[in-house]
Parts: C-alpha cells; sequence; structure tokens
C-alpha cells in the first residue's frame, strides 16, 4: 500500500481523468490487475439535494466508505482502476435535511464512472461485449446496460453526410468477426479510406435495408462495388442498384492462388517420392523398413 503524497503532480490526476481541484486521492493500492485509488472530497461546501442552496455545515466527522469498489478505466496494460469512494455527510442550515455528497463523475447508476461508460461505449467499435466484460472484469449485464440505450441505425444515418459529400463512392463490404464471434458487416469506401457504415449481421436482409435506406442521389455515386468471392451481397447490389459493376477484393484473389500453387507444390513432391526414388532413397527406405520388422518381433516376444 501507497499513500499519495500532497507534492504529487497535477500530471498523475490528468492520468485517471479527476480533477484535482475537487477530488483528493489519498490511498493508492496495486493488487493482481487492479488499481486502487481511495478518493474523497475536498471542497468545504456541498449543494443541498432538496433545496439546491450550498451549505458548509456537516453532520458531525461521519464518512460513508461505498462497497463494492466503483470501475473507473482500463489501462493500456489491461491493469483496471477502481475508485473506493468516501462521501462526507452534511446537514443542509436551510431545510435541515441530512445528506451524502455526490461526486461529477457518478455514472446514473453505482459502482461505475462516467469515464466508465465512455470507455465501453468507445471499445464496442473493436471488441465484442463478452470481451469487454472480460477484459474490464464485470458482468455482461453491465454492458448490456450501459450500451442497450445506443441506436446503431442512427449513428449508420450519420454516415450519410460523408457519403453526401464525395463525388464517387467505391463501395467495399466485408465480413468482420471477434475471434468467430458477433460477425458483423462493415461497409466501406475504398478510395477514399472512410468507414460508411456497421451492420449488426451479415444477412441480406439487413444489406438490402441498408441500401434501401439510401437516397438515389447516392445511389447514382456509387461506381461499382467490391466484395470477397462470395457472390450473395452482389445479388443484394444489383437488385438495389442495376447494372452496378462488381469486382472481387484482390487480397482473396492472391490468398486463393496461393492456396492453389500451395496444393500443386504438395501433389508434385508427393509424385516425386513416390514414382522418381533414387536407388539410394530405395535403399535407405528399405533399411527403415527392416528396422521396424525387428522392432516388432522383439517386441512380441
Amino acid at each position: 500500500m501507497t499513500k499519495i503524497l500532497s507534492s504529487e503532480t497535477d500530471m498523475f490526476y490528468e492520468i485517471i481523468w479527476l480533477d484535482n481541484k475537487i477530488i483528493k486521492v489519498s490511498w493508492y493500492e496495486k493488487t493482481d490487475k487492479k488499481h486502487i485509488l481511495t478518493v474523497k472530497g475536498k471542497l468545504k461546501t456541498c449543494t443541498c439535494p432538496m433545496c439546491g442552496k450550498k451549505t458548509k455545515k456537516r453532520n458531525g466527522l461521519h464518512e460513508v466508505t461505498m462497497v463494492p469498489l466503483w470501475k473507473h478505466l482500463l489501462l493500456s496494460d489491461g491493469n483496471m482502476i477502481e475508485l473506493r469512494i468516501v462521501r462526507r455527510t452534511f446537514r443542509c442550515s436551510d431545510c435541515n435535511v441530512s445528506f451524502m455528497e455526490k461526486f461529477y463523475f457518478e455514472a446514473e447508476r453505482w459502482e461505475r464512472t462516467k469515464a466508465f461508460d465512455d470507455f465501453v461505449k468507445f471499445s464496442r467499435w473493436h471488441m465484442s461485449w463478452s470481451q469487454i466484460s472480460r477484459n474490464t472484469q464485470c458482468s455482461p449485464w453491465t454492458i448490456h446496460d450501459i450500451l442497450k440505450d445506443i441506436d446503431d441505425n442512427a449513428l449508420n444515418k450519420r454516415w450519410l453526410e460523408i457519403m453526401n459529400e464525395l463525388k464517387e463512392i467505391y463501395l467495399g463490404i466485408d465480413e468482420h468477426s471477434f475471434r468467430g464471434r458477433d460477425m458483423v458487416l462493415v461497409i466501406t469506401d475504398i478510395k477514399a479510406k472512410k468507414v460508411l457504415a456497421v451492420l449488426n449481421d451479415t444477412t441480406n436482409n439487413t444489406l438490402s435495408g441498408w441500401f434501401n435506406g439510401l437516397s438515389e442521389e447516392i445511389k447514382n455515386k456509387i461506381k461499382w462495388i467490391s466484395t470477397d468471392m462470395n457472390k450473395w451481397y452482389k445479388n443484394v447490389a444489383e437488385k438495389n442498384i442495376p447494372g452496378i459493376v462488381w469486382t472481387v477484393d484482390k487480397y482473396h484473389l492472391v490468398q486463393e492462388a496461393n492456396r492453389m500453387v500451395d496444393d500443386v507444390r504438395l501433389m508434385t513432391i508427393r509424385l516425386i517420392k513416390k514414382w522418381f526414388m533414387t536407388e539410394e532413397d530405395f535403399i535407405k527406405r528399405k533399411n527403415v523398413s527392416s528396422k521396424m520388422i525387428k522392432k516388432k518381433e522383439n517386441s512380441k516376444i
């Protein structure tokens, strides 16, 4: 256990996303994959939740340590910063109501901060929900509670502004998965190198619904589409945009060509070993087979 000294610079508070003028970190603990910070308030006044007036009157020296620890931030090394919240109690001088102080960084639900909610919302673009749950060491229900109100269709509509600004559109359609789970469909503009949409699944109905949401002006800008060697996406695009040019991603062509070359190489090696053996190879193989026969006879004895 290490105590945070008063001589610590403001850089420490900037790293952990806390305001040094309002919050004081009194203790720091390091455990397995956790950094635990004990957090207290520094202001001498507090706003009453009933009448909205500020008061300095303390309800004695009573302090309440919140349980459990609050999720705050996930560091790049995989360690989680968790906060041990210590609240002071105040009594309003006007309405005589006793209450505990509340901090600015608290989320709507207890046990996590606003910074943690923002981190989860950002991580959803490159991690699955289950992976976020494992990395942050919290339950899947907590992740669901944070992400349940996000409307992916509303986010996809924001990308329509990018398509309106482009003069020509060259679509790239491909799947993306997180270690074989949560397969999504990513639509990009290959030449502009911009993401245009991320669809929740790879079904034809979902992709067709996205094409139906495009205006005729945007559809006329689409010059061609590039997909893998699967023709399903090509058929959906042709139904919505007749006469569109379809190309196959060069990566998939090179990958298929390399696979065929490897197959031919293996077949050639097998034929050479089987039908074009030299006299030395034949003698070696004969000696090996005779040794194997002797080993089997000795084991039977």
